[in-house]
């Protein structure tokens, strides 16, 4: 059994609702990439298939999943921060109330 797979990209255009998305596809495991957050001519030609590595780049299992991906680039960044609050200063706060 092998621990990685040797990924066979091809260039795969899709119409969602009038836009074409251009991107790779593996063939091997039907892996989609980001087109904008990886530069699909250096993966994946557009004649034949590439055997090249990506690493530290998004995949997605389906077209779905990518589109969700694709619509959170035209987010402003504001939108996608969470903001969290530290136990330490809730904490504080309520030993400041019951003095």
């Amino acid at each position: 059994m092998s621990l990685f797979w040797e990924p066979r990209w091809r260039r795969i255009s899709f119409n969602v609702n009038g836009v074409i998305i251009e991107t790779c596809l593996d063939t091997s495991t039907n892996l989609l990439l980001c087109p904008i957050c990886v530069k699909i001519d250096e993966i994946c030609p557009r004649e034949g298939e590439s055997l090249r590595q990506v690493i530290d780049k998004p995949l997605f299992f389906s077209l779905t999943d990518l589109l969700h991906h694709l619509r959170s680039h035209t987010m402003p960044s504001e939108v996608k921060r969470m903001i969290v609050r530290r136990e330490e200063e809730e904490e504080s706060v309520e030993e400041e109330e019951e003095d």
